[in-house]
């Protein structure tokens, strides 16, 4: 059974929670440092850019371990931008990254009936997200030295 703070997610073993506390965002900053910095080299200071403060963040978990994380935010627009969505090497290709973002789906149109997701995907993810059912938008560009691509999802909530 999960913690009274961790949310289950449907069909998979992964929990989450939103982050609130001092001791959640070292969690969130270990396991992006893990992903972002000693992995794919990028430089501290633009992974810990300061915009965390204007963004929502998650923590996901196996086993109440914490495995995941990632963050969002809305814009002028009302557009939702999720980001910063990091997996620790040993718990990729299993399954819980589509788990993630199906579940961040699912959270977001509870807040917000009909929405955009707009996301900057690492263009080597392009294909986990188009099985995911988000599109690509406009070329790729370059962020941190590493190749993007806007892609966007529209979603509505269902009715019964």
């Amino acid at each position: 059974m999960a913690a009274p703070h961790l949310l289950t997610i449907p069909h998979s073993p992964l929990t989450v929670k939103l982050v609130t506390t001092a001791y959640d965002g070292m969690t969130v900053s270990y396991i992006r440092y893990k992903v972002f910095v000693e992995e794919q080299n990028i430089s501290i200071d633009e992974e810990f850019d300061g915009s965390d403060l204007n963004s929502v963040s998650f923590l996901f978990f196996l086993d109440h371990v914490p495995v995941g994380t990632m963050r969002y935010y809305k814009d002028e627009n009302q557009h939702i931008h999720p980001g910063r969505i990091a997996l620790l090497k040993p718990y990729r290709m299993q399954g819980f990254g589509k788990a993630m973002m199906r579940w961040f789906e699912q959270y977001i149109v509870g807040l917000y009936p009909i929405v955009t997701i707009q996301l900057n995907a690492q263009l080597y993810l392009k294909k986990f997200y188009l099985e995911l059912g988000y599109q690509p938008k406009g070329k790729t560009f370059l962020e941190a030295n590493i190749e993007h691509i806007e892609m966007e999802k529209k979603l509505k909530r269902s009715t019964f």
